[in-house]
């Protein structure tokens, strides 16, 4: 039952990942708020583990769960990456609401485990 669970959690997050890397990435300048963020805090995680933000040093899939699980991954990493590709305006990195957002997104994916 759990792996069909988790199959139809990645099935939906694979395919909701393609409305997310299509967003258009923020104009830099631009005075942006809250509401007009490119990208909702499960897009990010989204992105992440389909590996659009692998070149500004974030892990993809496994190796994203794995180091979030173990605290060498922050919810602020991956708001810099955003940041720094223009997804999301530089007023993200303090906006401590969409953090802790990003940052429960993280917790929500499984954990590693040996026994698969």
């Amino acid at each position: 039952m759990r792996k069909w669970l988790v199959a139809g959690i990645s099935a939906f997050v694979a395919t909701s990942g393609l409305l997310a890397a299509t967003l258009v990435p923020a104009k830099a300048g631009d005075r942006m708020e809250k509401a007009d963020y490119n990208v909702t805090p499960f897009e990010l995680v989204s992105l992440a583990r389909q590996g659009t933000l692998s070149d500004e040093g974030i892990p993809s899939y496994a190796a994203l769960n794995s180091r979030f699980h173990q605290g060498e991954l922050h919810a602020k990493d991956l708001v810099e990456a955003a940041v720094e590709t223009g997804r999301l305006p530089d007023a993200a990195m303090n906006d401590e609401e969409y953090l802790a957002s990003v940052e429960m997104q993280l917790e929500s994916l499984e954990r590693p485990s040996d026994n698969d």
